[in-house]
């Protein structure tokens, strides 16, 4: 405790795979008191974007960061090659594509969470993806009482924008799409959170 919000963005836009901050006592021996997530983060933002400033409304395509490399695997490959593309290349989530590089939909880690602990359903990870990602959607569906869809941006949506759409659906990415809505780039809270740093 004692550290500004300030910080807590910073240390989500710069640290590697965090996604979660501890808040400690003052008082030693008293140890942990809370966590403020990014899913708290993108609702602190999105009820807030009137006060961010004029950086909401930067379009994506004035924020290169953005249009990085976009890791991707085709909706025929098995499941469990893709959660080890996962885990080797370090990101949370690729983009499930078509023959044609049209984007169909994601495979992120927080997937796992859909897949029951029993055993007896693992067979699902030795599916094609788009078996899977059906399976996912259905699972999610009845948990959640919501479609599991994948959210898209385009260069011409703006910063803010996409801080909705992240809070809206719950989400700590979007793919960013051409014309043709293959993928071009992925936009993360982490980024944004940089962009917005950036413009201080």
């Amino acid at each position: 405790m004692g550290f500004s919000l300030m910080h807590v963005f910073e240390l989500l836009a710069r640290e590697r795979g965090l996604h979660r901050v501890p808040i400690t006592a003052a008082v030693m021996g008293e140890g942990l008191v809370n966590m403020i997530t990014q899913s708290q983060v993108v609702a602190f933002l999105d009820k807030r974007l009137k006060r961010i400033g004029s950086v909401v409304d930067k379009p994506i395509s004035e924020c290169p960061l953005f249009l990085h490399t976009v890791f991707s695997v085709q909706r025929e490959d098995i499941a469990i090659d893709a959660f080890n593309t996962l885990a080797e290349k370090q990101i949370s989530s690729l983009a499930v594509v078509d023959g044609a590089g049209v984007l169909i939909g994601q495979i992120a880690l927080r997937d796992l969470k859909l897949v029951s602990h029993d055993v007896s359903k693992f067979w699902r990870f030795y599916r094609s993806l788009g078996e899977f990602l059906a399976v996912i959607e259905a699972e999610h569906k009845k948990r959640y009482n919501q479609s599991r869809k994948c959210v898209v941006a385009t260069v011409d949506d703006t910063i803010g924008t996409v801080i909705s759409r992240l809070a809206q659906h719950k989400i700590h990415s979007v793919f960013v799409v051409d014309e043709h809505v293959k993928p071009i780039g992925v936009v993360s809270l982490k980024d944004i959170l940089g962009e917005l740093l950036n413009s201080v």
